[in-house]
This record gives structure tokens, C-alpha cells and sequence, in this order.
């Protein structure tokens, strides 16, 4: 009676092994029914050019930025109809979208520094203001008056050279007027503001009763 009841044991052990191979192999089923309806679905999707799964690698196809910002915030729909990285970001290695680097901060190549600052390049790895620009607030600009500068090309002014000294004055004939631009002195019969501004163009000249027009003095 011992041996009958330990295999009437064994056979409802293995009948439940069975069940549950039976429930696993419908559970597989089922997975493979849903990663072949995932692959119908991505395949109809690079068909139409529509946006590809989450988790895309840059490069996929797109018609418009949300296809590409609903799946990674920093990438948007360029211009050949891929996803890109998005406007101040550039694409590095491993698929990743860095911003680009800023002045004194690292660089490979001019087009890195020129992603977020304008008239700069990358000088020795590190971006900087090109040759004659000065750094202003994260930027780079043109030196005004009074300020270093390399050639008179670079004076921010009109009117302004470089002196002997390298920093950006006004030609002969217009004085500075604040540092901000260069104004012509008055000539006989224009306005002025005293009898300095006068004699710098005509001799013997002075200003009457302040900015009344100026009379040669005989």
C-alpha cells in the first residue's frame, strides 16, 4: 500500500508539472504575440516615416519636433527630416546632446566654440574671442572707444582708428563723446559748445554766447 501511495504522489506531482509547463508555454505565446505586433507596428512606423520607439537613437525618421521631443526632451526634427539634437546642443559620443561650450570652456574645433558664441573659435582647446574681439558678458564684440584693439577694423565706432598706443580714438576732426561715439567738431557757422571745439578746425575761431554760430576772429 506504501509503494501504490508514493506513486499516486509522483503522478499528481507531475500532472501539476504539466499544468504549469502548459501555463508557461501560454505565457510565451503571449509575449511572442506581442513582440511580433511591436515589430508590425515599428516597421509600418520607419514605412510612413513616422516617429520611432521611445528610447530612439538619434538619426530616426520625423516630420515634426514633438516626433522627436515626445521621446527625448533634447532632441527636435531637423532640417533632413531626422531627429537631431536640439537648437544649443550638439551630438557627442554614445548618441548624447551636450550644450555646446561657451568662451574658456573646452573645445575640438571652431564650429563647437561658434554653436553658442558668435565670432569665436577654439584656440590651444579652449574657446575664445577670435584675434582683435574682446570677451563681454559671454560674448564676443568689437572694442569701443578707448579700449584695446589690434587694427582700426576692429573699432566698434565709425569715425575711430586704432592709435599708436592700440586703443580705439577718433580721427582727426571728431572728438569722443562718452566713449560711445565719435561726433564732428563745428566749423564756422555751426553750432558749438566753446571756443576749444573751434579752434580745432579753424584758427582764430570762437564760440559766441555758446552754441551760437562761431565768427572768425580778425
Amino acid at each position: 500500500m506504501s509503494m501504490l501511495a508514493d506513486i499516486f504522489s509522483r503522478q499528481e506531482t507531475f500532472a501539476e508539472t504539466l499544468v504549469t509547463i502548459s501555463s508557461r508555454q501560454e505565457s510565451l505565446a503571449e509575449a511572442l504575440n506581442t513582440i511580433s505586433s511591436r515589430l508590425d507596428t515599428l516597421a509600418s512606423r520607419l514605412d510612413t516615416g513616422a516617429a520611432a520607439p521611445r528610447g530612439v537613437v538619434l538619426g530616426a525618421p520625423c516630420r515634426a519636433d514633438t516626433e522627436c521631443g515626445d521621446l527625448r526632451p533634447d532632441a527636435a526634427c531637423g532640417a533632413d527630416g531626422r531627429c537631431r539634437c536640439a537648437e544649443g546642443l550638439q551630438e557627442v559620443v554614445a548618441g548624447r546632446c551636450l550644450p555646446y561650450p561657451r568662451l574658456s570652456e573646452s573645445c575640438r574645433r571652431d564650429a563647437d566654440c561658434l554653436g553658442a558664441v558668435a565670432d569665436s573659435a577654439c584656440t590651444d582647446g579652449v574657446c575664445s574671442c577670435r584675434w582683435g574681439l574682446l570677451a563681454d558678458a559671454g560674448a564676443c564684440r568689437k572694442p569701443r572707444l578707448s579700449e584695446p584693439c589690434k587694427l582700426s577694423d576692429h573699432c566698434d565706432s565709425q569715425n575711430a582708428m586704432c592709435d599708436n598706443d592700440f586703443h580705439c580714438s577718433c580721427l582727426f576732426g571728431y572728438w569722443n563723446d562718452g566713449n560711445i561715439t565719435c561726433r564732428p567738431y563745428p566749423r564756422l557757422a555751426e553750432s558749438c559748445n566753446s571756443t576749444a571745439e573751434c579752434e580745432v578746425l579753424t584758427t582764430n575761431a570762437t564760440c559766441v554766447k555758446g552754441k551760437w554760430p562761431m565768427i572768425r576772429n580778425n
